[in-house]
């Protein structure tokens, strides 16, 4: 290992797997990102104006939205978010479209939510530098 490659059992500290019906749940590589951005964009999207209608949520400030929050919204808005779900789903675990959209309910699901949670404070942060605010 040369002297600018990082250790991997340093990365696995910072970024632990997460198993989850037979899968391993990563924050999404670089690639991963820009291929299931459209989608995030969407989920964020209906997540952000759930909470700003029912919760009231200032978005002005994102560092001040709790994580928790965000996640709470998730709960009433499953539904609705896994429209997006076989997307998101084949581009992090590498399956097609279609192998996502044949998963029972209870499995995308939960896959689903485990892949946004992983990577729901990355996303906060991304959001947030975009917007001109610190995520804190």
């Amino acid at each position: 290992m040369g002297k600018d490659t990082p250790n991997p059992d340093f990365l696995k500290t910072l970024f632990p797997d997460i198993r989850v019906e037979g899968y391993d749940i990563r924050p999404w590589s670089l690639k991963q990102t820009r291929l299931v951005t459209p989608a995030v964009v969407r989920i964020v999207g209906k997540v952000m104006a759930w909470m700003q209608e029912k919760q009231g949520i200032d978005w002005s400030n994102v560092k001040d939205v709790p994580t928790k929050d965000v996640l709470s919204a998730l709960d009433e808005l499953v539904p609705s978010l896994l429209e997006d779900a076989p997307e998101v789903l084949s581009v992090t675990l590498g399956m097609t479209p279609e192998e996502a959209d044949e998963k029972d309910g209870a499995a995308m699901t939960a896959l689903f939510l485990s892949i946004m949670v992983t990577n729901v404070d990355y996303w906060k942060s991304f959001f947030a530098k975009a917007a001109g605010v610190s995520a804190g």
